[in-house]
């Protein structure tokens, strides 16, 4: 199986790619310099012997359009932060109302630590005396800018936007004035869905149904960015700034970055009885992933100093989620609203995946978190597609011969240095660029403790093309699990991981042992004895 599409097609409804969350700033690059802001002040106050002094007036005017705002009625209040649960239910119901679109639904004010300039005035020590007077000159005063992170004021504009429905734009009120726009790719896909005049079901930032699926994976695909850019031209356009138009059009437009992106890859099932056994049997298994070589393979990203990795399962309801950590950036697979299986990543910090983090790469950057999602994907079709690849146990277990008519031995995965080759296998199976045979070896003495000679790992690389299980990489000397291997490597592992190593210890560390004081368990019994037929279990002492 290539996707969970093909392994559960009778239980889908449909699928498709989206982006969630879209953090963008934006920047004037003409005020990120002290010198720059000075030539700014002189420019907009021409003749003046000290422009700095002005400097406040600047919040000033943002202050007064805030007021201006609410004094027609539009609802305010103050935070310590503006995603506290308060507030968020606050909000609630003024977008229950149905605002209509272009609408400013509610400002929240917040004091922040920003990065910002502060205009205050340095004194300079008294010159020293005249020598031909003794007079000492008079102190003077000049005013000086000075950039760093100061808690400032900080408003949030709650709107309704034709195109993205519910979106929010944060403005710091002193210079620079940096802004962030805070969106949603679901809320812009629907809406661009109801252009088209087409049925969609939503719920909870989720699609539930539509008639074309593939139609609405061509409408996701779609690139954001001008429609990102339309939205914070408009909007910064009408909301109050510290700035006048004129000033606005002598420094530029500003400039706009990503911050965060989520990206999610989904499948809808019929009903949460068909979803649910999925999710928990990915749940179950995903512990496999927890390594830190796994999860930098996942990301497709080289270990850094400060890239620390870790992962978590969350199981039972009312939601379990598996959650891979890398870094400022996560993984995570849930299944939403009971019927919808997400694979999600969470990108913090593009510059770890592009040049930099311009929103003209907004559409390569989306692209390569789906590309990491499916990746996900296939990482977790390994743990539900296993029970299939009990089919080709018998093959792995019994030599062969290749097309050059040379013999391969069997596979014994129930040895232990089998055991311990395929876990390394597993490990290094989501490597983007695979693997070559020092990194095979290596990889095997840091979970096993055990070193593998070149020699050994060669011939266990050949056994191992020869059964169809891994296959080289183009024409380097590098190899990867095959698409059919990777659920066959998984399964075995599986296997002995989860029942045959816990049976073992459990009949031959005697917890399974009859005493006299305690009656003879039957199932126990049977147990033991086909472990003992099957030759991997001593008898008890007192039949032996």
């Amino acid at each position: 199986m290539d996707s969970i599409l093909e392994l559960c097609q009778d239980e889908l409804v449909g699928w498709y790619d989206s982006l969630d969350r879209i953090r963008v700033g934006g920047l004037l690059r003409p005020l990120q310099q002290a010198g720059s802001v000075v030539n700014f002040m002189k420019a907009s106050y021409p003749g003046e012997a000290r422009p700095l002094e002005h400097f406040p007036e600047l919040t000033g005017r943002l202050k007064a359009g805030v007021e201006k705002l609410v004094a027609r009625g539009t609802p305010y209040r103050e935070a310590k932060r503006a995603s506290e649960p308060d507030v968020q239910a606050w909000l609630e119901p003024l977008y229950a109302a149905g605002p209509r679109a272009g609408t400013i639904v509610a400002i929240v004010r917040t004091i922040e630590g920003v990065s910002s300039f502060s205009c205050r005035p340095r004194k300079h020590k008294a010159a020293k005396g005249d020598p031909k007077t003794g007079r000492r000159t008079a102190e003077t005063a000049e005013h000086h800018l000075t950039r760093a992170r100061h808690n400032i004021i900080v408003y949030y504009f709650y709107l309704y936007d034709a195109h993205w429905g519910r979106a929010s734009i944060r403005l710091s009120s002193y210079v620079p004035f940096e802004v962030s726009l805070q969106l949603n790719g679901h809320d812009y896909l629907e809406r661009q869905w109801h252009r088209h005049r087409r049925r969609i079901e939503m719920a909870d930032n989720a699609v539930l149904h539509v008639l074309d699926w593939a139609a609405l994976r061509e409408v996701a695909l779609a690139d954001l960015e001008p429609a990102v850019r339309r939205f914070g031209a408009y909007w910064l356009g009408r909301l109050p700034h510290g700035l006048t138009r004129e000033e606005l059009e002598r420094v530029g437009d500003y400039y706009w970055y990503i911050q965060t992106l989520e990206v999610s890859h989904n499948f809808v099932f019929r009903s949460a009885e068909a979803c649910r056994p999925v999710f928990e049997t990915l749940l179950r298994h995903n512990q496999l992933l927890g390594s830190p070589d796994s999860i930098r393979y996942l990301f497709g990203l080289k270990r850094g100093p400060r890239r620390a990795t870790s992962s978590q399962v969350t199981l039972g309801l009312p939601m379990g989620c598996f959650k891979a950590f890398y870094g400022p950036h996560w993984l995570k697979c849930y299944d939403k609203q009971g019927i919808i299986l997400r694979f999600e990543l969470v990108i913090n910090q593009p510059r770890d995946f592009m040049p930099n983090k311009s929103l003209s790469n907004l559409a390569a950057l989306a692209e390569r978190g789906r590309e990491i999602c499916r990746r996900l994907e296939q990482a977790c079709l390994t743990a539900v597609s296993a029970p299939a690849c009990a089919r080709a146990y018998t093959a792995l277990v019994e030599p062969g011969t290749d097309a050059r008519g040379r013999r391969y031995p069997a596979i014994r995965p129930e040895r232990p240095a089998q055991q311990a080759l395929l876990g390394t296998l597993l490990s290094l199976g989501h490597c983007v660029k695979g693997f070559s045979n020092r990194e095979l070896r290596a990889t095997h003495q840091d979970q096993h403790g055990v070193p593998l000679k070149p020699s050994q790992a060669t011939y266990r690389l050949r056994t191992l093309r020869s059964h169809g299980l891994v296959e080289p990489v183009g024409a380097c000397r590098r190899y990867q699990l095959t698409q059919p291997g990777r659920p066959i490597v998984a399964f075995l592992v599986k296997v002995h991981q989860h029942l045959l190593a816990p049976v073992v210890n459990a009949a031959t560390d005697g917890l399974y042992h009859f005493r006299t004081a305690v009656a003879p368990d039957p199932i126990a019994e049977a147990l033991h004895a086909l472990l003992v037929a099957l030759g991997i279990a001593h008898p008890h002492p007192a039949t032996a």
